[in-house]
């Protein structure tokens, strides 16, 4: 008997692709049911089980692999990303599966979306069904077989048996959806795996058969014993269904009362730790009145609150405890009320109220019948919770018995037994029609063979699996391979081995889509005799059809001979094109080379033959020397020397000079055309071909008269320069020493005034008039002032006649020193110092200390208006050098007037406001240029000052340090 009808094997793959394109938008549609909550596409109608995200994703998987299989052409390619998708497949149903058996939670049933806890047919949220993962397993199982690149003889009955299996698992769920409406009768659990769900895996079992097309279509032997035991196979797998699944109802439904009463009991302890908190939180406020204690009760009550509606909608099948839950509310109501009057007596009448109301054990009585009564509640549901563990226990037990010895076992034993006997039995018609048709073939092949052995190329048939099968003659006499070495090898045996890699996978993708292929179509071939040599070739390939698959002939031509002609044409045609791309490039470096000779007007370029003879002529040389190129040209170059030199052989030497020694340089008297001498610098190199033959001269000549004239002017300047610089000098060091002198004689008159002047005060004001004495007052400030000038003044003078004496300082110890000097002066005023890490440098320390007493004194007196006053020491780089700086928030000063800083007694504020002899910042330059460097300032009026200056040299703290350490970070003290 025979059941369906022969298909085609194209037609079977569109009928697969069909299908799994379907699959794939049905996944693809719940998935988008779940992204965007639409219950339309999670559920087929209200109430009923929604199909798992899980699942959702595994349908989608499913379904691309099932076109992929079925549409690929590349078969490695499809085994890879079809094993790929398998894999993922099966890992997730085997964690569903093993989170029922042993009752785990790996996290992976809501890891792509959330579910409602209250889910239908499931014990938790987002879990497939095992029916569902089950059907995944079979599926992606027979997909893996399926995509094999190399088929085997039990890969279509071991695909069909899969395929039929999870049709029926499908065929069972879509059975209990129907009893369920017609009769209402649960025959079996199936309200665990969706309708949708039992749909795809419909299409997906008929996807798996489409996969194993057959010519005699679907066989067996139909006979009463064959029929009964498949009648009873299917009677028994329909039993044990129904059974298994009664039992595993029966486990979800105990799991999840379990799952509930705990959630009861945590709700509970929830509930009696708010309670407490409420109390305390009470306590809190009357004893302390803070206000974020009574807030903090607020919270609570409503936290309470909603604990009590929780524990309500868990309890909704349990009268009992809805009436404890109820009593429990008003009890809870009548507390707070109860700590609400306090809290008001509290506020309103005072403590002592609050404090009778506490008193009175009212609220210690209800709190007391509270925590009595949430005992009572949580003894009832420890009850209920071990009776349900103990139930959920055995059902676990019988449900996970019950599973692999029916399910499992009768329909993989009943499938199998079915398709295996289809493959026995197709095999056995197979083996008859190949009896009948072995005539037929071995007359076909004796044909073919002798055509093979015709052809004058070397002919090598592969099969599929890159196997040689068939070879001519002219293969043995190419490769040097005898037929029996080369039958059954692998065809890359004949292939160098640097293109195995390559070869295979062009091989592969040959054979999911054969066509022809000519010879010639400019590929670069190579194949590999049995010597190991390489040779060029040039194949062609032909697809044959035959009753054992598909099979690749290649007709395979040396073309070594073809290739040597055409590399040695190749590289005679390179040869010419690089040397007329070499004689047009020469042609242009000449061009080139002459335009440029010819546009040089400095100098005069000119080219001599072995003889001394002029060759050429540029602009430069007629207008330095006056002939034009027709005048000169062939002349001998000796008519450019002056008599004495032309008397002497000084052309003639010169030229034997260069002939030994390639290049001479000279310089000395030329004549022009017009008698005239100049001045000439002179270079003349030879010129030789390639074997080293001198065959002539290059001479450039440059007129250097004015040059000289230029560099006389120069040296005759310098030393006018240098004359006057020591006349400058010696004036510079006479007005120091005036100044010296004059300042050192001014302070025995000063100190002469100032002491008559203080005398007079001390000893005879009482003689002088109120007017006198102020008049005695203003010599001795004036003379004090005076004093400092002279002081100052004599200090610039010392600077200018003492030369520094450097050795290695650090600036930190100098800069410390003058600051804790200006503190003890300073005491009254408010200043903020800050002071950075400062570099060791090569300097004279007495005149670099004289440098900051001078910058932090002035910071000190142009910061007096400020409170608190900011004085900061400190170090930037500029150019790679280090830079010191003194900034302070003083009174600023405008930088148009910058110019006048550092001059002797220049001064940018008036006397009235600061005191000063205008003579310390030109000290500070003196010093700091005496170092070799330089110092500059930034201001802006009221907004304060910033002081720079660098030194010749410096050396990082790290390196010249006497003691390295951590790295010093900035430092900030605060003078009161």
């Amino acid at each position: 008997m025979t059941i369906g009808s022969p298909a085609q094997a194209f037609s079977s793959r569109r009928v697969a692709l069909l299908l799994g394109t379907l699959v794939a938008a049905l996944g693809l549609a719940v998935l988008l049911g779940w992204v965007f909550d639409v219950a339309g596409l999670k559920g087929v109608f209200p109430g009923s089980v929604t199909m798992k995200a899980n699942t959702a994703a595994g349908l989608l998987l499913c379904g691309l692999n099932l076109v992929l299989v079925s549409s690929f052409p590349n078969p490695r390619c499809k085994y890879f990303l079809g094993c790929a998708l398998s894999l993922l497949v099966v890992t997730v149903a085997g964690l569903t599966l093993s989170e029922y058996f042993f009752g785990w939670n790996l996290g992976i049933d809501q890891r792509l979306f959330h579910d409602v806890a209250a889910s239908v047919g499931t014990t938790k949220p987002g879990r497939m069904s095992p029916t569902t993962a089950l059907s995944f397993i079979f599926v992606a199982i027979g997909l893996s077989v399926r995509s094999l690149p190399v088929p085997f003889r039990w890969q279509r009955p071991t695909v069909g048996a899969l395929g039929a299996a999870t049709i029926i698992a499908a065929t069972m769920t879509l059975a209990g959806y129907f009893l369920q409406s017609v009769v209402d009768y649960h025959l079996w659990n199936y309200n665990g795996t969706a309708v949708h769900t039992a749909a795809g895996f419909l299409l997906l079992g008929f996807g798996l058969l489409a996969l194993t097309p057959r010519k005699q279509g679907f066989t067996w032997s139909l006979n009463a014993i064959t029929t009964g035991g498949f009648a009873i196979g299917i009677v028994g797998v329909l039993a044990a269904a129904g059974g298994s699944n009664y039992l595993i109802y029966r486990l979800q439904e105990s799991v999840a009362l379990v799952g509930r009463t705990q959630e009861d009991l945590k709700v509970l302890q929830q509930i009696d730790a708010g309670m407490a908190s409420l109390e305390s939180g009470q306590r809190l406020f009357i004893i302390t009145l803070d206000e974020q204690a009574l807030r903090q009760r607020s919270e609570t009550k409503v936290t309470v609150q909603s604990y009590l509606s929780d524990f309500g909608k868990l309890t909704v099948n349990d009268p009992s405890q809805r009436r404890r839950a109820a009593e429990l509310d008003q009890m809870i109501a009548q507390r707070n009320s109860w700590g609400d009057q306090t809290i008001t007596a509290l506020r309103n009448q005072g403590f002592q109220v609050a404090e009778r109301m506490i008193s009175s054990d009212e609220g210690t009585a209800l709190t007391g019948s509270i925590h009595a009564l949430l005992a009572e509640m949580s003894a009832e549901e420890y009850r209920l919770l071990a009776e349900r563990q103990e139930k959920s226990s055995a059902a676990s037990t019988s449900a996970f018995l019950a599973l692999p010895l029916s399910v499992f076992l009768a329909v993989a034993v009943l499938v199998l037994a079915l398709f295996f006997l289809d493959a026995g039995v197709g095999e056995q018609i197979r083996a008859e029609e190949e009896l009948v048709n072995v005539r037929e073939r071995r007359r076909s092949d004796q044909n073919f063979r002798a055509l093979l052995e015709s052809a004058p190329d070397a002919m090598v048939i592969v099969d599929t699996r890159g196997k040689i099968v068939l070879v001519n003659s002219q293969t043995e006499k190419l490769f040097g391979f005898s037929k029996s070495e080369l039958l059954g090898q692998a065809v890359e045996t004949i292939i160098p081995h640097r293109y195995h890699g390559r070869h295979t996978q062009h091989r592969d993708s040959f054979f999911g889509d054969p066509k022809v292929r000519a010879m010639g179509l400019g590929l670069e071939l190579f194949a590999l005799r049995k010597d190991q040599t390489e040779f060029p070739v040039e194949i062609s390939l032909s697809p044959i059809e035959t009753s054992e698959g598909t099979l690749v002939s290649s007709a395979i031509r040396d073309i070594t001979e073809r290739k040597r002609i055409e590399q040695g044409i190749q590289r005679l045609n390179e040869d010419l094109e690089r040397r007329g791309m070499a004689l047009e490039a020469l042609n242009q470096q000449l061009a080139g080379f002459q335009k440029l000779v010819e546009g040089v007007r400095d100098y005069a370029i000119i080219m001599l033959d072995a003889k001394g003879g002029i060759a050429s002529w540029n602009s430069g040389a007629q207008l330095i020397k006056g002939y034009t190129a027709e005048e000169i040209i062939g002349q001998h170059f000796s008519r450019f020397y002056p008599p004495e030199d032309i008397a002497n052989g000084k052309p003639d030497r010169e030229l034997r000079e260069v002939a030994r020694l390639d290049r001479i340089e000279d310089e000395g008297w030329r004549l022009r055309k017009d008698g005239s001498r100049f001045l000439a610098n002179v270079v003349i190199s030879a010129l030789r071909d390639t074997n080293g033959n001198l065959w002539g001269f290059a001479k450039v000549t440059r007129d250097i008269t004015e040059q000289r004239k230029t560099e006389e002017g120069i040296r005759q300047l310098n030393q006018e320069l240098k004359k006057r610089g020591s006349e400058l000098e010696i004036s510079n060091k006479e007005l120091e020493s005036f100044t010296y002198s004059v300042s050192h004689d001014l302070r025995a008159p000063l100190r002469h005034i100032d002491g008559f002047s203080k005398i007079l005060v001390e000893d005879h004001s009482a003689e002088l008039s109120e007017e006198g004495r102020e008049y005695l007052d203003l010599i001795r400030v004036s003379t004090r002032e005076m004093g400092q000038l002279v002081d100052d003044l004599l200090d610039l003078a010392r600077v200018g006649r003492k030369d520094p004496v450097l050795q290695l300082t650090g600036l930190d110890s100098l800069a410390n020193e003058i600051i804790s000097a200006l503190k003890r002066d300073n005491a009254g005023r408010s200043i903020e110092w800050k002071v950075g890490r400062l570099p060791f440098v090569e300097c004279d320390p007495g005149l670099i200390k004289q440098v900051f007493t001078n910058l932090l004194s002035n910071a000190v007196k142009y910061t007096s208006p400020r409170k608190p006053a900011v004085i900061e020491v400190g170090t930037s780089t500029q150019d790679g050098k280090p830079v010191v700086f003194v900034r302070d928030n003083g009174v600023g000063f405008n930088m148009k007037h910058a110019d006048k800083l550092f001059g002797v007694f220049q001064r940018l504020h008036r006397a009235e406001d600061f005191e000063g002899t205008g003579v310390g910042l030109a000290t500070v330059r003196r010093i700091v240029h005496k170092h070799h460097g330089r110092i500059w300032a930034d201001a802006k009026v009221d907004q304060g000052a910033t002081f720079y200056f660098t030194l010749g040299t410096s050396e990082s703290p790290e390196a010249e340090s006497p003691e390295p350490g951590p790295e010093k970070q900035p430092i900030e003290v605060r003078h009161e």
